[in-house]
């Protein structure tokens, strides 16, 4: 993370984003997108717990009407090369 500056998932910039400390080493960080360049609506949830190697991103398609089906992922993350 770089301080004051926002997170790009999938080349775009998030909407908004809100980062929290958990313990000494983790975070947990929640984005949105709205709208990204497909016109959908999205949520994430990026996870790294303290003191693990492991972290995921989870990922909900923010419904425009309560009654449709909520569609939501969960991916294991992994550091790409830039």
């Amino acid at each position: 993370m770089i301080a004051n500056s926002m997170s790009k998932v999938n080349g775009e910039y998030v909407t908004s984003q809100k980062i929290v400390a958990i313990g000494n080493g983790g975070m947990k960080i929640e984005m949105t997108l709205m709208p990204a360049r497909d016109g959908n609506m999205y949520g994430f949830e990026y996870i790294h717990p303290d003191e693990s190697y492991k972290r995921w991103l989870n990922v909900e398609l923010i419904r425009t009407n309560m009654e449709q089906p909520r569609i939501i992922g969960s991916f294991d993350c992994k550091r790409v090369p830039d």
